[in-house]
């Protein structure tokens, strides 16, 4: 294999690590529709955002660009936004994660690196976004209801630029029914269209002024497309990250939230990341979380080992029952296999030497829910199981 070849497999492996860390899903949080998506240049880029629900109240948000692009850059994102998991899960405050990211980037980062990063919290009951933008801008806070635009110039400098920021606090806004928090880097300013002019903040609020009713997902997609056709042709120079999150103040209206997931161990992450999701959002009783963590690992380990020539993706469906949920995984078996009939029977009272081999993982699972179906068509099969608090 030439070095031509090496290089291209190493950098499509940047890729997939660089892509896998970015959200599978947009979180659910009652009151605020959320959209994010990454255009990268190259193979790889040096933006990532990140968006997520710490907690009942409280949701995360990130967009990093770190210097250049391609493999370096990526790796300076991605390490930022582990970092910052991190210490938001240790419970630092977002001053104290300022502080040390910054501290241990100087370090890390070579002479002339460094990445601009708006990150903070969003109190989805205050309505108030407390960030820091290290060299990130602008910040856009579109006050729908006024059809007024205002922009966050950067409050400090980039992170990994110098040792010492501790004189910089963090800022505050506050989101009223209906504005749209806007978290874009460059790539979309700086577009350029033949005779050099730049899409500019102009060209973003003209986007945002008459479109801004959509769904969050949907204006992610219009404004990029509207850069594009400004540029009238010329090459996207720079990676391209879009982040939108608007306060509808409407009460997540469905019970229920589905997705596929790729017939693999290494998606367990994703599945487990999607159940707290859920539970956060829709103020499930946390003390359920283990149980059904457990079932899902079960099942969805079973469906890709016993089922491997499988190519599908397998859907999970999540359905809140009043306090509790129902789960139910689908996959596509042939020939069908009954998980609540067929399979060796299980006699924990017998020594471990005299048991059956398998068997034992499904027979906790069952003693762990409060139902546990199965159905099938033939070809397609569907496992159901409910949970309760005690």
């Amino acid at each position: 294999m030439d070095k031509g070849s090496i290089l291209d497999q190493e950098i499509e492996v940047a890729r997939e690590v660089q892509m896998s860390t970015l959200p599978d899903f947009m979180p659910e949080m009652a009151g605020y529709d959320v959209a994010g998506t990454v255009w990268p240049a190259d193979a790889t880029g040096g933006d990532t955002f990140d968006l997520a629900a710490l907690d009942d109240t409280n949701m995360f948000v990130l967009l990093a660009d770190a210097t250049g692009h391609g493999i370096g850059p990526a790796l300076s994102a991605l390490q930022l936004q582990s970092m910052l998991r991190v210490a938001l899960r240790l419970g630092a405050s977002l001053d104290e994660g300022f502080r040390h990211i910054n501290a241990q980037m100087v370090e890390d980062l070579p002479e002339g690196r460094f990445v601009t990063a708006c990150f903070g919290l969003i109190n989805t009951q205050t309505h108030v976004f407390q960030f820091h933008s290290a060299g990130q801008g602008p910040i856009l806070h579109h006050h729908t209801s006024a059809g007024e635009f205002e922009w966050y110039e950067p409050s400090c400098f980039p992170l990994g630029f110098i040792e010492h920021q501790e004189q910089y606090r963090v800022r505050e806004l506050k989101l009223e029914p209906g504005d749209i928090l806007a978290l874009i880097s460059d790539g979309i300013y700086e577009y350029e269209n033949e005779a050099g002019e730049l899409f500019g903040t102009q060209g973003v609020s003209q986007v945002l002024e008459a479109n801004h009713h959509l769904p969050m997902s949907e204006l992610v997609a219009v404004l990029h497309q509207a850069a594009v056709e400004y540029g009238g042709g010329t090459p996207q120079r720079d990676d391209i990250t879009i982040v939108f999150i608007q306060r509808t103040e409407q009460v997540l209206s469905t019970r229920k939230a589905e997705h596929e997931f790729k017939r693999s161990l290494d998606s367990l992450d994703d599945i487990f990341n999607f159940v707290a999701e859920f539970f956060i959002s829709r103020g499930i009783d946390s003390s359920l979380r283990y149980s059904v963590d457990l079932a899902i690992d079960e099942l969805f380990t079973n469906m890709v080992r016993y089922n491997a020539d499988e190519s599908s993706d397998i859907l999970i469906e999540l359905v809140q029952e009043q306090n509790g949920l129902s789960v139910s995984m689908t996959d596509h078996e042939n020939p069908p296999f009954d998980v609540t009939k067929d399979g060796p029977e299980v006699d924990i009272n017998l020594p471990a030497e005299e048991r059956d081999t398998g068997g034992l993982g499904l027979h906790l699972v069952k003693e762990m829910v409060d139902s546990f179906e199965y159905q099938s068509d033939g070809y397609r099969c569907t496992i159901t199981f409910t949970k309760q608090p005690e």
